[in-house]
């Protein structure tokens, strides 16, 4: 199944609102290219430190990367 379903299943079963497109589902660095983050300057495990949040973790791992993409959409919201 497709993270995208998923990600819309899981907002449904906690009654968050989704305000990214299908198409942002296969690539969100748009969005934060639109908020200004300097993208190439950052992978996905390292976009935490734009905002100076501090993440305990190993960038690469999958887990720390998702944290991290997180924390800077919690950033942007």
């Amino acid at each position: 199944m497709a993270d995208g379903v998923i990600l819309i299943e899981n907002c449904t079963l906690y009654g968050l609102s989704v305000a990214i497109t299908d198409e942002q589902f296969k690539n969100i660095r748009p969005v934060f290219d639109a908020a200004g983050v300097p993208t190439s300057k950052y992978n996905s495990g390292k976009l935490h430190q734009y905002f100076n949040i501090e993440l305990v973790g190993q960038e690469h791992n999958a887990m720390h990367d998702v944290r991290s993409l997180t924390h800077l959409l919690f950033a942007l919201y």
